[in-house]
């Protein structure tokens, strides 16, 4: 279910109750909704500005229109949005393993395999190479890896939105 038919049904169930103001998880931000009809604002004020999951960096991240929690916020470096690498490779369906001697990052979709070495800025998908921009890294325990790249590599469509500091996945 999607984000927009999550919030019409919280909305359908919420009937009579909608007069009130909420408050987010940032307790500076609190909105009304004054009625059921005003689904498509709800959706907006909970996609855009309402993100209880919204990392420490303010960056969310959509896969179909579901909000991912990561254990290690997602942060921009030198214009790259870095992930933690297990969970965006499982979100986005594949099969993913890691080798802990050579530090190598093997994903599997389908047909497609991508390959990832930490201090690396050399990728393969299905045997030729592409340069990063930045090379995946170790964070606090955490294996970080470009996004866009990886999305790209498995053909989904990505948008980011400066503005909300939003990534779509589709």
């Amino acid at each position: 279910m999607d984000l927009y038919a999550k919030t019409t049904e919280w909305a359908e169930m919420n009937r009579g109750c909608m007069d009130t103001n909420f408050t987010g998880a940032n307790s500076d931000r609190s909105f009304t909704f004054p009625s059921v009809e005003n689904t498509g604002t709800v959706y907006s004020l909970i996609h855009n500005s309402v993100s209880e999951n919204t990392t420490d960096s303010g960056i969310s991240v959509y896969i179909n229109g579901n909000l991912i929690s990561f254990a290690q916020a997602p942060y921009i470096e030198n214009g790259t949005t870095m992930v933690p690498m297990r969970a965006i490779f499982e979100e986005l369906g594949a099969e993913v393993d890691y080798n802990g001697e050579t530090k190598t990052i093997t994903a599997v979709k389908g047909e497609k395999t991508i390959i990832l070495t930490v201090g690396s800025k050399d990728a393969y998908v299905n045997g030729s190479v592409f340069t990063l921009q930045n090379s995946p890294v170790i964070l606090e325990g955490t294996t970080m890896i470009p996004l866009r790249f990886v999305a790209e590599a498995l053909d989904t469509e990505i948008n980011w939105n400066e503005s909300t500091k939003t990534i779509d996945i589709n």
